[in-house]
């Protein structure tokens, strides 16, 4: 019912890159992402060349599905039942 990403050799990912971000903001998104994710170091292609950024991956395997994540989707079919089932203040619950 959202987006992650997952390591896969040649694999390409479309995002946002955020900069300038406080600890406290940074803390926020690890509560966010929660149990299920961990931060990692990696290099990006940005449009003036590489950046090393720090993004999240999954701490173990999750269900995934096979068809490309599409926000518009998301948001009229899967929004309401992620932010009312999965998500709490403590970030994505584990699946049951």
């Amino acid at each position: 019912a959202y987006p992650m990403l997952v390591e896969e050799e040649g694999a390409r990912a479309e995002g946002l890159v955020m900069s300038g971000l406080a600890p406290e903001e940074i803390a926020r998104l690890d509560r966010f992402e929660g149990v299920n994710y961990r931060r990692v170091a990696g290099d990006v292609m940005l449009g003036d060349g590489w950046s090393s950024v720090e993004f999240y991956l999954p701490s173990r395997p999750l269900p995934q599905d096979k068809d490309p994540w599409v926000f518009e989707q998301w948001q009229s079919e899967d929004r309401d039942r992620f932010f009312h089932r999965d998500f709490n203040l403590e970030g994505v619950k584990p699946p049951a």
